[in-house]
């Protein structure tokens, strides 16, 4: 009986934490944009991971305040207890080391693409070798993972000089890098709608498709609410409700 007692009252314990802890869920974001998923509109944010997060918080009884630094910037704060969880994360062994990576907390899966200006007077060819692009510089943003074998291609010219996609897009554009890699939803929409952006090429196929995560601190001790945000969250993708919100993203790129 006091066994039972004990156990009845650890529970409460932990289910009080959760929601004491939900009240105020701090989320860390890279702070570029990230179209359709994660953009700047009027001084507010909003694109696809924004709205599931903010509903799924909403069910669980989470407050969420937002902050958008530079992506490094955002990983430290993830180690260091910082911030409660981090969005728009792929997962490494690395990473695994300071982050929660739960299946049912992703996101979005990004399908990671080489690409080139449109009608790029160089011819470049992707066979789905790496050796083959050993002859040319590609751009790619500073702390993005692609793909492991991209990733640990140190014979490939790698040229880690940009912090958003925008200024990748630019940077391409004015000869700094014969190509550049990036999630293929996000350039094709910044090529289509951002302003004054190139028209650009995707060399098929993609390097990879990688899920992308909402990723819980491990230093915050967050394991009890990374595991209800994912349970909700499996829950809320089997809705109607959440298929009509990936539509209206999808129509947008």
């Amino acid at each position: 009986m006091i066994m039972r007692l004990k156990t009845a009252v650890c529970a409460g314990l932990l289910l009080f934490t959760i929601a004491s802890r939900a009240v105020e869920l701090k989320i860390v974001r890279g702070d570029g944009q990230y179209p359709p998923y994660e953009m700047q509109e009027n001084g507010a944010l909003s694109g696809l991971h924004v709205d599931l997060i903010n509903h799924i918080a909403r069910q669980i009884g989470c407050t969420v305040t937002w902050q958008s630094v530079p992506w490094l910037r955002a990983q430290s704060m993830i180690r260091s207890g910082e911030a409660d969880a981090i969005t728009f994360m792929s997962r490494t062994p690395e990473r695994e080391t300071f982050a929660i990576f739960l299946d049912d907390n992703t996101l979005s899966v990004t399908r990671s693409a080489l690409f080139v200006l449109a009608g790029n007077p160089r011819h470049v060819t992707w066979n789905q070798n790496l050796a083959g692009l050993e002859p040319y510089t590609i751009g790619v943003l500073r702390g993005y993972a692609y793909s492991p074998e991209f990733d640990q291609a140190a014979s490939l010219k790698k040229m880690p000089v940009a912090a958003t996609n925008e200024q990748l897009l630019q940077m391409l554009h004015a000869g700094r890098f014969d190509l550049a890699v990036g999630d293929m939803d996000q350039f094709r929409y910044l090529s289509r709608h951002g302003k004054n952006m190139p028209a650009i090429e995707f060399l098929a196929p993609p390097l990879a498709a990688r899920p992308n995560y909402l990723a819980f601190s491990r230093a915050g001790h967050n394991a009890a609410l990374a595991r209800q945000f994912a349970e909700t969250l499996a829950a809320f993708k089997k809705t109607a409700r959440y298929t009509e919100l990936v539509a209206r993203y999808r129509q947008e790129e």
